[in-house]
């Protein structure tokens, strides 16, 4: 394997539309702003402490690495819900937000994990019947989805999206309060992403974006590193595992960084009419079931 073989699929946002967006959620407090509280990345945190292991997933030659980071974000907070159910279905979130040739945006996303949901990998397969990872066309197909398969989905959605201000103790801390978070970073073939400590782009050439689940944090050769698990399988990194360092963050290569309150924390008062509380009455309305 070389880094060309890995795949990714962020189509990254008009930059005036993601203005607009990060000034409305800065309007509707939906915005983790910067930590002025150092994070302890000597004592660390691993989500995976308290939930178990994850089993790696591997997106092949698509470009689901959304359905990916979004399946790993659904299954921890069920987990830490104690809800033992098994691996969430990369495709079922992919193949509904899938752009034309592959590949979708964070916006995308943030709407069917939170609006919308996941089913289990058992219902709503993201591999073959060998185990290997589906093509891109297949991905994309929404010939599984059925009346019954949405309801079900829908007990897996209930979540606001939040901007993260992309800064490591932020970061860290937004992790260890919720459980997870999605990053969507910017790299380069670098000669590093096989590793477990990938070096941010230092230059404009072949860039591309990609989408993380961030599980933790911790020190790395002495340095604070945000813990990810990638989507290309266990050939990289530690079996899968790789660390995005504060020199990252510094790059500015970190480009989003999305966390997901539970609706079940956000219970606006009847007699609320601010912008904020509507928009959680918004997307309650978005549910066809009553979240478990």
């Amino acid at each position: 394997m070389t880094e060309q073989d890995l795949h990714h699929g962020v189509i990254r946002r008009n930059p005036i539309k993601k203005k607009v967006q990060r000034l409305t959620r800065y309007v509707q407090d939906r915005r983790i702003a910067m930590s002025g509280i150092p994070f302890d990345f000597q004592t660390g945190y691993d989500v995976r402490d308290y939930i178990g292991n994850i089993p790696i997933k591997n997106q092949g030659k698509n470009d689901s690495c959304s359905g990916q980071a979004g399946s790993y974000f659904l299954e921890i907070q069920r987990r830490l819900k104690g809800i033992k159910e098994g691996a969430i279905s990369a495709k079922s979130i992919y193949s509904l937000i899938a752009y034309s040739g592959g590949g979708t945006t964070v916006n995308a996303l943030e709407t069917q994990i939170g609006a919308n949901g996941a089913n289990l990998e058992t219902t709503v397969a993201s591999n073959d019947i060998s185990g290997n990872p589906l093509p891109e066309i297949y991905m994309e197909s929404t010939e599984w989805r059925t009346f019954l398969l949405i309801r079900d989905a829908a007990n897996r959605a209930g979540y606001l999206p939040n901007d993260v201000a992309p800064e490591i103790n932020t970061v860290a801390s937004t992790i260890k309060q919720y459980g997870a978070v999605i990053l969507e970073v910017q790299g380069q073939d670098n000669g590093t992403w096989l590793s477990s400590l990938p070096i941010a782009p230092n230059n404009h050439k072949g860039l591309w974006q990609h989408f993380l689940c961030a599980v933790g944090a911790k020190l790395v050769n002495g340095k604070g590193c945000i813990i990810v698990l990638n989507s290309w399988g266990t050939n990289i990194g530690e079996q899968g595992v790789q660390y995005i360092s504060e020199d990252y963050f510094n790059s500015g290569h970190v480009l989003n960084v999305s966390a997901f309150i539970p609706m079940d924390l956000l219970q606006p008062l009847p007699e609320n009419h601010s912008i904020w509380a509507e928009v959680i009455r918004y997307l309650k309305s978005l549910l066809p079931l009553k979240v478990a």
